[in-house]
């Protein structure tokens, strides 16, 4: 089976909405989201470009709903997501340390699955281009990740953007 691998450490910042972050120092940025529990059902919202979401509050004149957000009842965060229950409705100040941000292809035969190793737990995954026309690539269908492997099937030949944690030396990927 050919397999291409090509890593490319992007060295720019990634802004997570069209207006920017409000705030980026380091590794760490800030910035603006509405997260919304909609009839009182838990929902919960992956930061893009997040490693870790390190604190949350919510921004002045930003409550929505008649329910009150209490931090830790009503909303929170863990890992690289925000979340919120009870119908809390708010516009978030969420600060996070942003990962690594990886390129990379990944491809499959026809009729098969392959794995491709980023020998880093995988924080979120963007599908960038498809890099065949005789294939579609559909998240869940014929592409997703789970732990440190992206998977592609069935034809599936595409550019990701993945976040990584930033702890430790970039992987040494091999060129195929």
């Amino acid at each position: 089976m050919k397999f291409l691998l090509l890593l490319v450490l992007l060295q720019s910042t990634l802004d997570v909405t069209e207006a920017g972050p409000l705030y980026t120092q380091d590794h760490m940025t800030c910035y603006h989201k509405v997260v919304q529990s909609l009839s009182g059902v838990y929902n919960t919202e992956m930061i893009p470009y997040a490693e870790r979401v390190v604190s949350i509050q919510v921004a002045e004149n930003g409550h929505y709903s008649a329910t009150a957000c209490i931090l830790d009842y009503t909303y929170g965060f863990y890992r690289n997501y925000v979340w919120v229950s009870h119908g809390c409705q708010a516009n978030f100040l969420v600060c996070y340390i942003r990962g690594r941000n990886i390129l990379l292809i990944c491809e499959s035969e026809v009729g098969q699955r392959h794995l491709c190793h980023t020998h880093r737990p995988i924080r979120y995954l963007e599908f960038v281009k498809r890099l065949t026309d005789s294939t579609n690539c559909e998240e869940g269908e014929t592409f997703g990740f789970h732990g440190e492997y992206i998977w592609v099937a069935n034809g599936c030949k595409a550019a990701f953007r993945i976040t990584t944690p930033i702890g430790g030396d970039a992987p040494n990927f091999p060129f195929v």
